[in-house]
């Protein structure tokens, strides 16, 4: 385990996690009074920083390390997802910690609805990165991943009101919001389960 460890490219989304962290507080320590819908929009552009250096954890710099790893490419991409889902993890749920203090609004908001979140789009980006080093580890998996979260942004833009992905809890399409992360949560766990089974 060590040595997938070591072969990792985990400083990218440790980073990215800090940086992630790092922008809601400072919004937070400059006394900015956002409404809900603008704390909920800070939320996703740091969610964005958080999630950019996790399309890279799957990469292998040595490329022909996995070969010769004493554990398969099963256990060690499942391993770099493992690591990759903490760090994102623990940077998401600090930023929650710390959204609350961003709203100055009184209307009800429960920031904890966005948990899924995040999850929901690494599943994703993890399942098209595997599947793209799957046959051939040389390959870099991060322009893949890269495609994924920046299109899961583009459909969070440009959705149609009836498949509303970003909204805050005072808004009426919250809960169908949350349905519909869930079921796209469910999506990439399957994704990433088949793809894994085939490595």
């Amino acid at each position: 385990m060590a040595a997938v460890l070591r072969s990792s490219r985990l400083t990218p989304v440790g980073v990215s996690a800090v940086v992630g962290v790092l922008v809601v507080a400072g919004l937070v320590s400059a006394r900015y009074g956002l409404g809900t819908v603008d704390a909920t929009t800070a939320l996703h552009v740091s969610m964005l920083v958080t999630l950019l250096g996790a399309c890279y954890v799957l990469d292998d710099p040595a490329a022909a390390s996995l070969v010769a790893m004493p554990v398969g490419p099963l256990h060690t991409t499942a391993l770099r997802m493992t690591v990759g889902s903490v760090l994102v993890g623990a940077s998401w749920l600090a930023q929650l910690a710390l959204a609350p203090q961003l709203v100055t609004s009184s209307a009800d908001w429960h920031p904890l609805g966005l948990v899924v979140e995040p999850f929901a789009i690494l599943t994703a980006v993890f399942a098209v990165g595997a599947w793209r080093i799957g046959a051939r580890p040389e390959r870099s998996a991060a322009p893949a991943a890269l495609l994924v979260l920046f299109g899961y942004y583009a459909i969070m833009l440009f959705a149609p009101e009836s498949f509303v992905l970003v909204a805050s809890s005072a808004d009426h399409v919250w809960s169908a919001s949350r349905v519909r992360w869930v079921v796209l949560l469910l999506a990439g766990l399957i994704g990433d389960w088949w793809v894994l089974r085939r490595l």
